[in-house]
């Protein structure tokens, strides 16, 4: 998360607003006393969030699959592309997002390639069991 950011104020804090939750940083590393979105808590609340979802799933699975790492790097990306709207972070020119939302944009699109892969059995989900009988037979040859 980024509970780090949020108690020293290093400006990684979102643009100015007037919402009730808005909060300023006049001690910060980079202070500020205009009232800015708080996000750095968005991003803990959205990142508590994703952990909560792949924790549930996990108890689906035995072992950390390719498929919840798929999960992962949609849910990361999504939640990074929201969270950075929020952000004072530059704007790309003629494209109008930030490179952080680049970048979380191929997270997701990884995600993505990662699932369609995995559906169309280009490569092992990871779910797939071995029973004993074959793990017997493998270990006498």
């Amino acid at each position: 998360g980024k509970i780090g950011c949020f108690i020293s104020g290093d400006a990684c804090y979102g643009y100015p607003t007037d919402v009730p939750w808005a909060m300023s940083f006049p001690n910060g590393l980079a202070p500020t006393t205009i009232a800015v979105h708080p996000a750095p808590l968005y991003e803990m609340i959205t990142s508590g969030g994703v952990g909560l979802i792949l924790w549930a799933r996990r108890k689906q699975r035995e072992a950390v699959t390719w498929a919840q790492v798929s999960d992962f790097f949609v849910l990361l990306g999504s939640t990074r592309f929201f969270v950075e709207r929020y952000r004072g972070h530059n704007r790309l020119e003629g494209v109008g997002i930030t490179q952080y939302q680049v970048v979380a944009l191929c997270f997701i699109l990884a995600g993505l390639i990662m699932r369609l892969a995995i559906n169309r059995g280009w490569f092992s989900s990871g779910t797939e069991k071995k029973s004993k009988k074959n793990v017997r037979a493998k270990k006498k040859d």
